[in-house]
Parts: C-alpha cells; sequence; structure tokens
C-alpha cells in the first residue's frame, strides 16, 4: 500500500479530488432534499 502512495502522487491527488467532489454531490443533493422538504411544509401551512 504504501508502495502505491509513493509511488504515484498524480493518481492519489487524483483520487482524493474525485472522492471529494462525491462527497460534496452527495451533501448538495442531500441538502436540496430536505430544502424541498421544508418547502413543502411551509406551503402547507
Amino acid at each position: 500500500m504504501s508502495d502505491f502512495l509513493y509511488g504515484n502522487p498524480e493518481k492519489l491527488i487524483a483520487g482524493y479530488r474525485i472522492v471529494r467532489n462525491l462527497i460534496r454531490i452527495d451533501f448538495l443533493i442531500s441538502l436540496s432534499d430536505f430544502i424541498l422538504l421544508y418547502m413543502a411544509e411551509i406551503i402547507k401551512k
């Protein structure tokens, strides 16, 4: 595993960026779902 980390800094950086972007997208999707539910509750009242 350490050979992979030391041998391929470009792959490590690319992997980190992919994971970071996936986390950000997942967060935005869950946030937008929460906002939609919240807006629906306000409209009902």
